[in-house]
């Protein structure tokens, strides 16, 4: 991410949030994480594959 325009959006964000903004990146990230998951397990298809035998 360029620093260039994070720079000051980062210096407004930290002024109003003490704590930082870092748990916001994993926040982000977990957001991310469950939509591609249930992406993922809506594509398959429903009920169980049989086993090849």
């Amino acid at each position: 991410m360029p620093t260039s325009w994070s720079t000051p959006i980062d210096s407004e964000i930290c002024a109003v949030v003490p704590a930082g903004t870092h748990f916001l990146w994993h926040l982000l990230n977990a957001v991310v994480l469950l939509i591609l998951m249930r992406a993922t397990i809506a594509s398959f298809p429903s009920g169980r594959a049989k086993a090849a035998s």
